[in-house]
């Protein structure tokens, strides 16, 4: 389910992001120079409370759910894997925010046993999958996050 392209496009999203707050603060910072050569403090001050205000919210709403992604996906590269056979019960209809990371719940039980339900997490980028009730499947996880699921 997760490629190498995945990654790489996960990295560059960050990097292009991260890039464009070091320059929104590089030019807060060259405007707070100016301002402090000409001596003009109350320009200094203001373009500073801006450009802060700025940078910060881009790094908030914008860089950190890439850099969350990017973070999850490294870690499914490198961390251990888990390999389960399971039977499919649902998928939510709405995706919901999970670390930054947006997912759809995918329920599944084990055996025969309803009652005994596990929750993995599909990711909302990735398409979702038709399985009828009662499916079985295989199921690699990294945690909770299903990396690659097939049917038995």
């Amino acid at each position: 389910m997760y490629t190498a392209e995945d990654f790489a496009r996960a990295k560059k999203g960050f990097h292009a992001r991260l890039y464009v707050a070091g320059a929104l603060l590089a030019v807060t910072i060259a405007c707070l120079c100016v301002a402090l050569t000409l001596r003009l403090r109350l320009f200094g001050m203001i373009s500073m409370l801006i450009g802060l205000w700025i940078t910060y919210y881009f790094a908030a709403t914008k860089m950190n759910p890439w850099r969350k992604y990017y973070l999850l996906l490294k870690d499914m590269k490198e961390g251990l894997e888990r390999e389960t056979q399971m039977r499919f019960w649902e998928i939510s209809g709405e995706p919901r925010m999970l670390d930054g990371v947006a997912v759809y719940d995918f329920v599944v039980y084990e055996g025969d046993d309803e009652a005994e339900q596990r929750l993995f997490l599909w990711d909302a980028d990735k398409p979702l999958p038709t399985y009828p009730k009662g499916q079985l499947l295989d199921i690699v996880s990294f945690g909770k996050y299903i990396k690659s699921v097939k049917a038995i």
